[in-house]
């Protein structure tokens, strides 16, 4: 059940204010509306705010994100995204792991909103015992391409 908010708490995917009522904002977040028309919020998360078709787009799109901190929705777990964090997504390592070039640069000019809403995948020791590092997460967004297709973007 939703509580009806006020003006200022609702907000629409873009992040911007909602031109719902009250009451059609707690409407199409109802379990019968999502289930006759489709989980439109799943889609809201999945498709990039962002548009990148090259890798130099990409980073130009990325120096939105860069040194702010980055909050998954699920876990709470925050990240914070450097200049060398994102070099290292375009690492041949990096790219070769991608399903072409075009998805993977969507992927990295969008990390930040794919991030905040990602699943935990799995959670595991620093391979190398670096003493400053508790753990490795690994996570898991799905991202709709400019294709229409939906993948599972790795982070």
């Amino acid at each position: 059940m939703y509580s009806v908010r006020g003006d200022a708490e609702r907000k629409a995917p873009n992040g911007q204010k909602s031109k719902l009522t009250s009451f059609q904002w707690a409407q199409v977040r109802t379990k019968a509306f999502k289930e006759w028309f489709g989980d439109w919020e799943a889609v809201a998360k999945a498709t990039p705010l962002r548009k990148a078709a090259t890798f130099a787009e990409a980073k130009k799109q990325a120096e939105e994100y860069i040194g702010t901190p980055i909050k998954n929705i699920d876990t709470g777990i925050i990240a914070t995204v450097s200049k060398t964090n994102i070099e290292k997504m375009f690492s041949n390592s990096a790219v070769n792991k991608s399903t072409n070039a075009q998805d993977h640069a969507l992927a990295v000019a969008n990390a930040d909103q794919l991030f905040q809403h990602a699943y935990l995948d799995e959670t595991h020791p620093d391979k190398n015992n670096e003493p400053t590092i508790v753990a490795i997460h690994r996570f898991v967004s799905p991202m709709i391409t400019t294709q229409g297709n939906v993948i599972a973007v790795k982070m």
